[in-house]
């Protein structure tokens, strides 16, 4: 079986919705100390050769592109269609778990997780074997601790492996924060555009939080923001539509982590200045900047401005 070696964590179906008739992105990038725009298309964006590939001392190596994200693309491809027609916000069941499942993974699978559990491996094992002794279980915690390091021999391989299990029996964690949240659909037609990013399902200020405010743009035109506290939700959509765009692109600028597309020219100096905030700036930075966007002193995406 031939089996594929670039992995994109932003599927290229999605990123298609904000390209130009020529088929390529207007990109806004970040790289340590340099800012600059582009047009590369989606092929060769938000992609890492093997990153869903786990590689063992036996040679039964595990390919996670084929076994469980070419499903959850699939099925998201379908549902993401269904989410850009008519009916967009009276999906059916089945469509909606599809599309909520699609988002999710997106945060799941993206290369910062791996990372976080390559950064943190020892802590994290050392959580789970206490845990394992704590249940009277030594015998086995000692021996899966010691064989797991022979057959997956690099903390990369066992911190992707970490990621896979994850998104593949994580069931729970995405309907927490979809089923019977709260939502504003918005739309913008002609009037505004919505950005997208290398990370483009953002939580604010976490995934994890009660109160947080989830936000995933669908499409140029689309977006879906998300929380269970409803009087956060009630706050931003009487902000009015030009508040409301603008925060919802600066989500996506803040926590992007290097790259921002849209389908058309917009302020780069905005979007470069605050690309990636989320992880520079403290607390009150943050609030500042969002301020920014809620009195209309910042706007962004905004057709005209």
């Amino acid at each position: 079986m031939q089996h594929s070696k670039s992995h994109h964590w932003v599927p290229q179906f999605y990123l298609r919705h904000w390209t130009d008739g020529d088929g390529r992105l207007v990109s806004f990038v970040h790289d340590s100390d340099r800012n600059f725009t582009g047009n590369p298309t989606p092929r060769f964006v938000v992609c890492e050769d093997h990153l869903y590939t786990v590689f063992t001392s036996d040679e039964n190596h595990i390919y996670g592109e084929e076994s469980i994200f070419k499903t959850v693309d699939q099925d998201g491809a379908v549902a993401l269609d269904a989410a850009l027609g008519p009916d967009w916000k009276n999906l059916s069941p089945e469509l909606t778990e599809k599309l909520f499942r699609f988002i999710y993974l997106l945060a799941a699978r993206h290369p910062s997780v791996r990372d976080g559990f390559i950064r943190n491996e020892s802590t994290i094992f050392a959580g789970v074997r206490a845990d394992l002794e704590a249940a009277g279980m030594h015998e086995y915690a000692a021996r899966f601790f010691g064989e797991l390091p022979k057959y997956f021999e690099t903390t990369r391989d066992r911190a992707t492996l970490s990621m896979l299990l994850i998104a593949a029996f994580d069931r729970f964690a995405y309907k927490k924060i979809f089923f019977d949240s709260p939502r504003i659909f918005l739309e913008t037609k002609d009037r505004a555009v919505l950005l997208t990013s290398d990370h483009p399902f953002t939580s604010a200020p976490t995934i994890g939080d009660e109160a947080a405010i989830h936000y995933f743009p669908l499409s140029p035109q689309r977006g879906l923001l998300l929380s269970r506290d409803e009087n956060k939700l009630k706050f931003i959509q009487g902000l009015g539509f030009d508040a409301l765009v603008s925060f919802a692109n600066l989500l996506t600028v803040l926590f992007a982590n290097k790259c921002v597309y849209s389908n058309i020219r917009m302020n780069d100096a905005l979007i470069l200045e605050h690309l990636g905030g989320a992880y520079r700036y403290d607390r009150e930075q943050f609030s500042e900047i969002v301020a920014r966007a809620f009195s209309k002193e910042l706007t962004l995406g905004l057709i005209g401005q």
